[in-house]
């Protein structure tokens, strides 16, 4: 499933990935979701039962074949790797990253979705724009998402839905797609 999961131009460094994760995986991975990255068709896995000791990288520069497995680590079953791999992918701007990166705000783990956020406030977001521009449909199910965890799970703490952090990091995600459009539509004309 993982070799699906990356553009093609990737397809050694996942292969390699790939071979490593599955020498212990407990089961097969749960479907997922297919999205464009570049224009080329993807497939996200679900969830990932490999050993967590595959993304033990933390607080250092990686190589391709690390950022592919913190990619793939963000859709672990453990959320806690899901953390550690997020917090080794948010300065990886590659456009495969982004889909990663967007499939946890529509999960239920709030720090997670914090940290998203406190990310995106410094962050360049023009690669999640174009991502958001070529899976429109995509992003509408992560919303929906959004709104589904938070009635099941956050409501009584945050009970206005604009002060959840998981529609604040949406509401940026969105402005971010409509200042990439205008840029593109005012270098048009």
């Amino acid at each position: 499933m993982a070799l699906k999961a990356f553009p093609s131009a990737l397809a050694e460094d996942v292969k390699a990935v790939a071979l490593r994760l599955s020498k212990d995986e407990a089961s097969s991975p749960m479907p997922g979701f297919g999205i464009l990255v570049e224009n080329e068709p993807v497939a996200i896995p679900g969830r990932l039962y490999c050993h967590p000791r595959h993304f033990q990288n933390e607080g250092q520069a990686l190589t391709r074949p690390e950022r592919i497995a913190a990619c793939l680590g963000t859709r672990h079953h453990d959320g806690f790797v899901r953390e550690r791999c997020l917090r080794n992918l948010l300065p990886v701007t590659e456009p495969w990253a982004v889909p990663y990166v967007i499939a946890l705000l529509g999960e239920y783990v709030l720090p997670i979705i914090e940290m998203i956020e406190a990310h995106f406030q410094t962050a360049d977001l023009e690669p999640y724009a174009d991502f958001l521009t070529a899976n429109a449909a995509y992003f509408k199910t992560t919303e929906r998402r959004v709104t589904s965890y938070w009635d099941a799970y956050y409501r009584q703490a945050f009970p206005r839905q604009e002060t959840y952090p998981g529609f604040r990091v949406m509401t940026t995600l969105k402005d971010a797609a409509a200042k990439l459009e205008n840029r593109t539509l005012t270098s048009q004309n």
